[in-house]
């Protein structure tokens, strides 16, 4: 009857709604589908809820800056990027462009309706502990400093135990604790979840085994090949990752007791040529996040934000599904974008924007084999 009341008279109280004197709110979680890797949750936290969606290209970009701003105010706020789209779709779509942030299922859009948010997205709505409404609006528009202000207006204030902000439906994922720059866990794993995260601790991945080697070596999943290629987790400090490919893959060889060989065989792929350097772009053009390489995957384009051009081939192959090697060696870093589902297309963009030529051809490659 209250909700009734309040959805036809929404507009004589939208002022209500929107004052931070009187607006009380909750997040409501059906499912986490994968933990920020940057902070845990805290009561005395400030919980900035991301609306998005997978289809929305503005949401991917303000997540991005929201992971800037989550990792400048860690010790006081929580973000959540909640979609209302099924659990596959989402999964699919992190999958392929892992976020630092906490991403969650709204519990059968009680969250979206609450606060009123059908396709106005990217949105997001700031509470204090106790639910109180501090701020709506476009996520690009929380600027640090406003954010700074409140969280020191609203320091000592305490959450509500009869009230949490934060209220979860189904089960939460495990947040993994800090990392030992030396660390090295392997596993088998029967899960069916599949990420590769990246944060200043290490590395925490979960998946294939011949999706991890491919990472290791940079090398086409083509070119990898595992016996019965079995589902692994495994977290890598980041002193040992910077160790280099052959100290971490001896590692892991070692918990898992595996062999590796090499044979050099005849194999068809693709041969990235440049033909004119001076049109490749600089690493400004855009940017992804503050690790070298970071790669944004969309239904039509993948971008690569200040990488070689090694691997920027080998971000292409998993996105062509066919191996992509190139003989330019070149250690600068730049940044990288193609349209790449149609090949003609993505042959013509390569090669009038950024002077590439893409050709099919065969030739004797590497290829890595793991039982």
């Amino acid at each position: 009857m209250r909700r009734n009341r309040a959805r036809a008279a929404a507009a004589g109280l939208l002022l209500c709604l929107l004052s931070a004197a009187s607006a009380r709110g909750q997040v409501r979680i059906g499912k986490i589908l994968s933990p920020s890797t940057i902070n845990r949750y805290q009561s005395r936290h400030l919980v900035l809820i991301d609306f998005w969606a997978t289809w929305c290209g503005p949401c991917i970009v303000a997540g991005r800056q929201l992971e800037v701003l989550l990792e400048a105010f860690k010790d006081d706020l929580t973000i959540v990027s909640l979609s209302s789209e099924s659990e596959p779709v989402v999964r699919k779509f992190i999958a392929a462009n892992p976020s630092r942030l906490t991403v969650a299922l709204d519990d059968g859009n009680r969250t979206f309706d609450f606060y009123g948010v059908k396709d106005t997205v990217p949105y997001a709505v700031l509470l204090n502990p106790r639910g109180r409404v501090l701020w709506r609006g476009h996520p690009s528009d929380l600027s640090a400093d406003r954010l700074a202000r409140l969280i020191n207006q609203n320091r000592g204030v305490k959450t509500d135990p009869s009230a949490p902000v934060i209220r979860i439906a189904g089960g939460a994922a495990v947040v993994p604790k800090p990392a030992d720059p030396g660390l090295l866990s392997v596993s088998l794993s029967s899960a069916t979840d599949s990420r590769f995260i990246v944060t200043d601790e290490g590395i925490d991945f979960l998946g294939r085994s011949s999706r991890l080697f491919g990472e290791i070596l940079r090398k086409s999943r083509h070119d990898i090949q595992v016996e019965n290629d079995p589902l692994i987790q495994v977290r890598i400090g980041s002193r040992l990752w910077q160790a280099g490919p052959e100290a971490v893959l001896a590692g892991i060889l070692g918990r898992l007791k595996w062999t590796h060989r090499v044979a050099v065989e005849p194999t068809a792929y693709y041969k990235l040529t440049v033909e004119d350097p001076k049109r490749l772009w600089n690493s400004r053009r855009f940017d992804l996040g503050r690790y070298d390489g970071a790669c944004l995957v969309g239904e039509e384009s993948i971008s690569v934000d200040n990488a070689t051009i090694d691997e920027f081939a080998f971000r292409l192959s998993e996105v062509l599904d066919y191996p992509v090697y190139t003989l330019y060696d070149s250690p600068v870093k730049r940044d990288w974008i193609v349209h790449y589902r149609n090949l003609d297309l993505a042959r013509s963009e390569l090669n009038s924007e950024l002077g590439l030529r893409l050709e099919l051809t065969t030739g004797e490659r590497e290829v890595h084999y793991f039982r």
